[in-house]
């Protein structure tokens, strides 16, 4: 992101080879999982010079793009869990739409192209979409999970300036009631 917003020009390869280390339990995944989810935020909120510059990719597509798709991935399994109370709940208002918006939350444009590509590359792998789809509902709860363990500063109210002053004046005078 420095770079990049210093005029250097990133490039990558596509041939270039990587090799990763998945997570041995779950405790390491949802450590790994909750970390890489708050450093888009982290570097969102250090990037703000570059956040909406439209003279670089970066700054128009690529962290708009990430900061939208976390806050989506934040929210799913709440409107999910919405929808089903919703759906139960009121059963009668909603009678023609019952568990279409519901699946469509879950799956959305990212699980139609997930099955396009295995059906294209790797008919096989198709089989897996269902851990797929349970992988996406525990990402889900990570992405919020981080969300929602953010610790901010305190924010303290600012105090009218004619109050400010009524508590210097009062701190200095020696207090009326005496104890005693």
């Amino acid at each position: 992101m420095r770079l990049a917003a210093a005029g250097f020009h990133n490039v990558a390869d596509p041939k270039a080879v990587y090799y990763s280390e998945t997570p041995a339990s779950y405790a390491h995944l949802r450590e790994q999982r909750t970390r890489w989810f708050r450093s888009i935020y982290h570097l969102a909120a250090r990037n703000r010079a570059v956040l909406l510059d439209r003279r670089t990719m970066i700054g128009t597509f690529v962290l708009p793009f990430n900061l939208v798709n976390a806050a989506r991935r934040a929210m799913l399994a709440p409107l999910l869990i919405y929808a089903a109370i919703a759906g139960f709940a009121f059963h009668t208002t909603f009678t023609s739409l019952r568990w279409q918006p519901i699946v469509a939350t879950l799956l959305g444009m990212s699980m139609i192209m997930t099955v396009i590509v295995c059906l294209i590359w790797r008919p096989d792998s198709v089989k897996y979409i269902p851990a797929y789809l349970c992988f996406r509902l525990l990402r889900s709860y990570f992405t919020l999970a981080a969300v929602l363990t953010f610790v901010y500063p305190p924010m303290y109210p600012r105090i009218p300036g004619n109050l400010r002053l009524f508590r210097r004046r009062h701190r200095a005078e020696p207090s009326l009631t005496r104890r005693g």
